[in-house]
């Protein structure tokens, strides 16, 4: 009988050590295991065609080696921060140029405080970002079917599908909801509105020339200024209101209960706010604006939200033409398809 558990463990053991391959080598997102010394000793599919190195090769080269010469003092940052620091580290960095990419941008992800360099390392396509947020779900199916075989406990696993379920409803830079988790509020808020006729608003919210904010100062610093703006928006919206991130600089809130005039003056009071408040951004820290775009659904109008968002959208469009800093309520003229009449000015 101890023979047969010892077999039937040893099984177990083998399966969960083949599933644990298999979800690294076939992860959606690069991965790269460092040694002490910095060379790479293991990477899955993903991370070998990124870096176009051919599988033989591994365990002869180290990381440096496929980072253009303009990134290398960031990723060496970044490998020095690993050991030292806690919580995630991410570095943005260029690969150089080869036959099976132009020197794609990637994002380098690790946690800190791990030994050597950092063990795994997350090579993650920028460009691919939102595909690899919807297998995001899958993992937490995953995680469930290696539960037996991992021995994981039934806390631990209700507290890891938890932290993915959180993961797949928020923008992983700001933490503020993402486009999936606005939607779900938006249809909970409209059935609502329907019941009770009460108006139900949307603002849309640019912030002005942060290209040059990414040009000047790096876009390290540019997702610094979106966090800061992310908690500066929570701050001053009320409980019932939501903050999200569809992506790049543009953020949207909803407010349910808002009139038109409501939804301006809180606009107004967040433009203020925003513009008075210094970033702590660069050396001297920075002072940033934004354009805001309002529109409102009232009783009887239709509700879907793509319609709402581009009156929105087109009040936005026409705050930043207008000279930005600004808030712009939509109008009739803004329900329509037609092409914006105008191009803004560069961000």
């Amino acid at each position: 009988m101890q023979n047969e558990a010892l077999i039937e463990m040893r099984a177990a053991t083998e399966e969960a050590l083949e599933r644990y391959t298999a979800l690294y080598d076939f992860a959606p997102v690069g991965y790269v295991t460092l040694n002490r010394t910095g060379m790479i000793e293991r990477a899955n599919h993903v991370a070998l065609t990124l870096l176009d190195i051919p599988q033989h090769q591994i365990g002869q080269k180290r990381l440096e080696a496929f980072i253009s010469d303009s990134s290398q003092s960031d990723l060496a940052h970044f490998l020095r921060s690993l050991p030292d620091n806690s919580g995630i580290e991410r570095c943005e960095v260029a690969l150089k140029p080869t036959s099976a990419n132009l020197g794609a941008s990637i994002i380098l992800e690790g946690r800190c405080g791990q030994p050597g360099h950092g063990d795994n390392i997350a090579l993650i396509d920028i460009t691919k970002w939102r595909k690899a947020e919807q297998l995001l779900s899958q993992r937490s199916l995953e995680l469930q079917q290696m539960n037996q075989a991992l021995s994981i406990s039934v806390s631990d696993l209700i507290e890891a599908r938890k932290s993915m379920e959180i993961m797949a409803m928020h923008d992983q830079l700001t933490g503020l909801a993402n486009r999936h988790k606005f939607l779900q509020t938006y249809a909970v808020e409209v059935e609502r509105h329907n019941r009770t006729l009460r108006p139900l608003s949307l603002l849309v919210i640019d912030i002005d020339y942060f290209k040059n904010v990414n040009d000047r100062l790096g876009h390290l610093a540019g997702d610094t200024c979106l966090r800061a703006l992310a908690t500066l928006m929570e701050r001053n919206v009320r409980t019932a209101d939501l903050v999200g991130r569809f992506g790049g600089e543009e953020f949207v809130i909803l407010l349910p209960d808002s009139d038109a005039e409501g939804a301006v003056a809180a606009a107004e009071n967040l433009r203020d706010e925003i513009k008075s408040t210094k970033l702590d951004v660069g050396n001297e820290g920075l002072y940033l604006t934004v354009s805001i775009g309002t529109a409102t659904l009232e009783a009887g109008q239709p509700v879907d939200f793509d319609r709402l968002m581009r009156r929105a959208d087109r009040a936005l469009y026409r705050a930043k033409a207008a000279g930005r800093n600004m808030v712009t309520m939509s109008t009739e003229a803004d329900d329509t398809n037609a092409p914006l009449p105008f191009t803004p000015p560069s961000k």
